[in-house]
């Protein structure tokens, strides 16, 4: 018992001091204090808290830093936890207005799971999932208890509940670990370094292929000790150093 409660304080601390900061990176930014404002919103995000109004926040005060890397890459990240939030993209517009690809970088299937699973965070997809399958194993112990009704002797509409059923909690276990993909598992990455050159092979002396500006969007396709090899939109591919680029 002691042992819960130890916990229970700890993490009432934990969020009283996350909430405290978060009302004091606010207050920096609405002061046009954007450098203390950013700094207080970075160790918010080391925190594990992450929010669509939060690498909003971040943007803007990178903005006014003049940091175009990190607006790009907090956009982005505010973009991962709202997908199809119009707020996002009208930021964009006004905070990157020669960036028009902003919106157009996702592809058939990813636009449409993002329409269809968007709306919900992902732990809020979780709990939908509990939901779901709490319903079903209370189906199934019923017809358990009442062994002489078998399944597939239910009513008509009792099969389609429980069919619906199924595809709700599919539907949801679907949309529960791709939105979890997407906030933590992203492999994208926004090149942050004004000297970032595309190599050959993970090696200082392999020879150059192109220069990558800072905010280029680039996917991580593998790594190798300080190097990643990551493929450009436009499919090119080739070596960075690690400490170029920071994952969405």
């Amino acid at each position: 018992m002691r042992l819960v409660v130890f916990f229970f304080l700890l993490f009432a601390k934990c969020a009283t001091s996350q909430g405290q900061l978060v009302q004091d990176a606010d207050k920096a930014l609405a002061a046009r204090n954007y450098a203390q404002a950013l700094k207080l919103y970075r160790q918010i995000d080391s925190m594990g808290y992450g929010s669509q109004a939060l690498f909003a926040n971040m943007a803007i005060a990178s903005t006014s830093l003049h940091q175009h890397a990190n607006v790009v890459l907090y956009l982005e990240k505010a973009k991962k936890y709202k997908p199809t939030s119009q707020e996002v993209l009208a930021l964009a517009a006004q905070l990157l207005p020669e960036n028009n690809a902003f919106s157009e970088d996702e592809g058939t299937y990813e636009r449409i799971a993002n329409r269809c699973t968007g709306f919900l965070s992902d732990d809020s997809w979780t709990w939908c999932s509990i939901f779901f399958i709490a319903l079903l194993l209370a189906f199934i112990a019923i017809r358990m208890v009442l062994p002489r009704i078998a399944l597939y002797s239910l009513p008509r509409v009792r099969q389609w509940q429980f069919l619906l059923l199924s595809i709700a909690t599919l539907y949801c276990l679907f949309a529960s670990r791709y939105r979890h993909n997407q906030i933590f598992d992203n492999q994208n990455l926004i090149i942050t370094s004004s000297h970032c050159v595309l190599k050959m092979g993970p090696d200082s002396q392999s020879p150059d292929l192109m220069q990558l500006e800072a905010g280029t969007k680039v996917e991580l396709q593998e790594s190798l000790g300080e190097w990643w090899e990551v493929e450009t939109m436009q499919g090119d591919k080739g070596w960075i150093m690690a400490s170029s680029a920071m994952r969405i």
